[in-house]
């Protein structure tokens, strides 16, 4: 078989399994601590999650309706550009606090170090357990209330609304 023949049987394998598999594009497996600590929501975290749940399933069930004639998986939909300052990984397994750095610094203009974020999540040589991440957005600012919400496979159009909805309610 040529290289080309090759190369295009490989873009077909991998384009079919990542739609076989659509957990590959959305859920774990990026390095960061697998183990979780339950999350313990705070009284203002549940009702933002109910109020965002439910404004999330009604646009859902619009973009639904909307799309009723195919299936659009692959196009863009909605687009919106944010102007956030980007961070780099000041070591590698520091996803989570050069994550939580950049939020916060788009949030309030300045942040604090990685070493600190780091520290307040407890980030180890296995990653940040990223449950704890929206107690950490919450101290470190008022603007919104963030809440850890987790994503199986199935559930591939919830995911999408509730990214699409954090941009356009800029939370």
């Amino acid at each position: 078989m040529n290289k080309t023949k090759i190369v295009k049987l490989m873009t077909i394998i991998s384009i079919t399994a990542s739609l076989a598999l659509p957990q590959a594009a959305f859920a774990a497996g990026t390095g960061d601590n697998p183990n979780l600590t339950p999350d313990i929501p705070t009284d203002k975290q549940v009702k933002a999650k109910e109020e965002k749940k439910k404004l999330a399933e009604e646009y859902a069930e619009n973009l639904k309706t909307r799309n009723s004639g195919g299936v659009s998986t692959m196009a863009l939909g909605e687009l919106k550009t944010i102007s956030v300052t980007g961070f780099e990984q000041e070591r590698n397994y520091w996803c989570g606090p050069a994550t939580t750095k950049q939020v916060l610094h788009f949030l309030n203009g300045s942040s604090q170090t990685q070493t600190y974020y780091a520290g307040k999540l407890g980030t180890t040589t296995d990653g940040t357990d990223f449950s704890l991440i929206d107690d950490v957005l919450n101290n470190h600012q008022t603007k919104n209330t963030y809440v850890y919400s987790d994503y199986d496979s199935t559930e591939f159009l919830s995911w999408k609304t509730a990214m699409i909805l954090s941009i356009d309610w800029g939370s």
